[in-house]
Formats: C-alpha cells, structure tokens, sequence
C-alpha cells in the first residue's frame, strides 16, 4: 500500500535493532544463550537480502529449496516431507554450485564477524572514491549502487575501490535502495548498542 516508503520505513527500522556484539555464526562449543543473540534474526535476515540482490532472485530461490528439500524442482515433492538438518557451509557450498562462483567472503564478513564492513567515502572535487573497511582486513568486493543526479548504476570493486567521476554540484546517494548491509551511523557500536538494550530491559 505504501510501496517504496514502507520499504524503506522497514529496512530503517531492521538497522536500528542491530547490536552487533557477536557474530551471527560462532565457532566451537557454545551455549544456546550464546547462540541465540538478537542478531541471528535481524543480521541474518538483512544478510539474506543482500545476497537475494547479489545473486538475483532466481538463484537465490534455487538455492533455498536446495538448502530445504534437496532438489531444486519442488513440484513433485512426496509427501510428507522429511526435514533435514542443515548447516551454514551446507548453505554456502550451495550457493557456491549454483552460481558457479565462492561466495564464502561475503558470508565470513557478515556472519563470522561481529562488526559490520564500513564503506568508507572519499570526495574530491572531481573523483568520488570507495572501498571497503572490514573486520580483520578481510577481502569483501560487495559492488555498490550509486546513484547521481538520479540515474542510478551497480558498480563493481576495481583494486579494492570504486571510483567515479562527478563534480561538487552533483547529488551523489551510496546505495539508495539499501540493498547491501554495512555499517551506518544509525546504528551505533557493540557498547553503545548493548547499553540502550540494557537499559529499555531495566
């Protein structure tokens, strides 16, 4: 009903439930109550987004019935329907197959990691340039909608940065559509965020 407003009201909202104190997947023995940070739903669902729209939805959707029934074609699934157990490399090795590329980075960085990749922004009078930071220095070539003066395109990592050219009078938007999950002042660090939980739960 409301249509790119509502959308945008929701992702809005989505960012500011994020503490990103703990990584959404974490190695070894743990406890439910460490497995079960408020994360897992809020990071895991806008890390799914972004891979919908990295992937495109066609492959995405082959990948989550794979990941659920084994197969692809669910058309003729017998039933009842056995469930399976799956884990996190399942779903990646998945994703891997059906797209023929390794997208095990984009998964390390958002999943492996507590805190979120940083686009950082350099401006010049002339260039506009962008590159990734992230934890641990990893290798993330997310591309990157900008849109300028209206007209938007995708744009891919050249040497770990993008670079385009516009001018001081140009309005420049870094992923107008927020389609790719990363670290906005809206958020606010572990500490900050874990503080304002404790103190709406006190």
């Amino acid at each position: 009903m409301f249509g790119e407003a509502a959308y945008s009201h929701s992702m809005y909202q989505s960012y500011l439930g994020l503490v990103n104190c703990h990584p959404v997947v974490m190695e070894g023995d743990i406890t439910s109550v460490q497995a079960f940070n408020s994360d897992i739903y809020g990071k895991g669902g806008l890390t799914i987004h972004t891979l919908k729209w990295l992937i495109g939805q066609e492959l995405f959707w082959q990948a989550t019935r794979q990941l659920l029934y084994a197969t692809t074609e669910t058309h003729n699934l017998p039933y009842p329907i056995v469930p399976r157990y799956r884990s996190t490399q399942d779903f990646i090795d998945i994703v891997n197959k059906l797209t023929g590329e390794d997208y095990s980075w984009l998964f390390e960085v958002y999943l492996k990691r507590a805190a979120l990749p940083e686009l950082q922004q350099t401006r010049t009078n002339d260039k506009l340039v962008l590159k990734w930071q992230t934890p641990d220095d990893l290798v993330f070539p997310m591309p990157v909608t900008v849109s300028i003066n209206g007209k938007s395109n995708i744009y891919t990592m050249i040497d770990d940065q993008i670079t385009l050219d516009v001018n001081q009078q140009d309005h420049v938007i870094i992923d107008p559509y927020m389609k790719v999950l990363r670290y906005l002042p809206i958020i606010g660090l572990c500490e900050e965020n874990q503080a304002k939980r404790d103190k709406r739960s006190s």
